[in-house]
């Protein structure tokens, strides 16, 4: 659960992203977020993420050696999990970054970037800027 909504019982639309993190995270990792003793997935992630070590988050029988797609999807999840709600991105920006293909690097400049989901013309063009330079 979101800890916004574990520490002041809030819930919002940042709470499901914050639930599609750990779905996500989950899926790439093979294990249930109730599977690590003493943290959560999303902790344990955040740690192997901060050391370098994306290939330990990454469950053996999904790929061997991380591609460019697991890593943004790695990356997805750990956006999405993060403490401060306000930080998350919106659904609509994670949905467009998922289905746009391009590097993780390219992938986070959007996410960041200021820009106006619900006009999707905007996004794609703010994107073919990204992939140009």
């Amino acid at each position: 659960m979101a800890p916004e909504y574990l520490n002041r019982g809030q819930i919002s639309a940042k709470s499901d992203v914050y639930s599609f993190g750990i779905v996500l995270l989950e899926m790439i990792n093979g294990k249930r977020n109730n599977s690590f003793e003493g943290e959560g997935i999303a902790a344990f992630a955040w740690k192997i993420w901060t050391e370098g070590r994306p290939e330990v988050i990454i469950d053996p029988l999904l790929v061997e050696n991380p591609n460019n797609e697991i890593i943004k999807l790695i990356q997805t999840g750990l956006l999405c999990v993060q403490e401060n709600a306000t930080k998350r991105p919106t659904m609509s920006t994670v949905i467009v970054g998922l289905a746009v293909r391009t590097s993780p690097f390219l992938y986070l400049r959007l996410l960041f970037s200021q820009v106006a989901i619900p006009n999707l013309k905007r996004v794609q063009c703010q994107l073919a800027m990204y992939s140009q330079s």
